[in-house]
C-alpha cells in the first residue's frame, strides 16, 4: 500500500518532467503573470535542461531571477542572450540595469551605451544611463543624457527632475529651478519638494 501511495504521488511530477520544453516554458510564463516567480523558476530550468538553445527560455528565466533579486545569476542568462542576439538592444539594456542593481557602474554604463548605439530612439536608455552618471557624480554627462531623453520624450518628468538635480549640483540654480518647475507642473512630487525648498528666491522660471 505504501509503494502504491508513493507511485501515485509521483505521477504529477513525472508527468511534468516528461513535458515538452515549450510546455514547461508556457506554464512558467503563466506563473510569472501571477507573480509566482519562485514557482516559475524550476520550470524554466527544466526547459533549458531539455533545450539549451532557445533564447526565450533564457530570457524568461532571467526575468524570474531578476524579480527574485537574484541579479548576479540573471546576468549570466543575459550574457548568453547577447552572444546569441548581439543586435537586440533590449538585452543590453536589461543587463546594464542588473549591473546597476549590483552597484557595478562601469559595466552598467558599458551596456547602456551599447543599447543606445543599437537604438537611439528609446528615451529610457538615455535616462537610465543618466541615472548612473548622476550617482557617480559625473554631472555634465548626466545632464547630456537627461537632455537626450527629453528630446525623445519631452513629457518625461523624471528626466526633467533629474536634470534639475544635476544642474543644481553644477551650481546652475536657475536652470535647475526651471526644470523642477516644469516637472512640478507634470505632477512630479520630487520636483515639487525640490522647487519649494530651493527656488523660493528665484523669479518664477516657468508659467503654470
Amino acid at each position: 500500500m505504501r509503494r502504491l501511495f508513493l507511485l501515485i504521488s509521483c505521477l504529477p511530477l513525472c508527468g511534468l518532467l516528461a513535458q515538452h520544453p515549450e510546455d514547461l516554458n508556457n506554464k512558467g510564463v503563466e506563473l510569472m503573470d501571477e507573480e509566482k516567480y519562485a514557482e516559475a523558476l524550476p520550470l524554466f530550468n527544466q526547459a533549458i535542461e531539455k533545450d539549451s538553445i532557445t533564447t526565450m527560455f533564457r530570457y524568461n528565466r532571467a526575468v524570474a531571477l531578476s524579480n527574485l533579486n537574484r541579479f548576479k545569476e540573471a546576468t549570466k542568462d543575459y550574457h548568453f542572450l547577447i552572444r546569441e542576439l548581439p543586435e537586440e538592444a533590449e538585452y543590453h539594456f536589461q543587463l546594464a540595469h542588473l549591473y546597476d542593481k549590483l552597484n557595478v557602474p562601469a559595466q552598467a554604463i558599458l551596456y547602456y551605451t551599447k543599447a543606445i548605439e543599437l537604438d537611439k530612439e528609446d528615451y529610457a536608455f538615455f535616462f537610465q544611463r543618466g541615472v548612473v552618471y548622476l550617482k557617480k557624480n559625473d554631472l555634465s554627462l548626466a545632464v547630456a543624457d537627461f537632455t537626450s531623453a527629453l528630446k525623445i520624450n519631452p513629457e518625461s518628468d523624471n528626466s526633467m527632475h533629474n536634470r534639475g538635480v544635476a544642474l543644481f549640483k553644477l551650481g546652475k540654480k536657475e536652470q535647475a529651478c526651471a526644470d523642477w518647475c516644469k516637472a512640478k507642473q507634470l505632477e512630479n512630487e520630487f520636483s515639487k519638494e525640490s522647487f519649494e525648498k530651493n527656488c523660493q528666491k528665484i523669479v518664477t522660471p516657468c508659467k503654470p
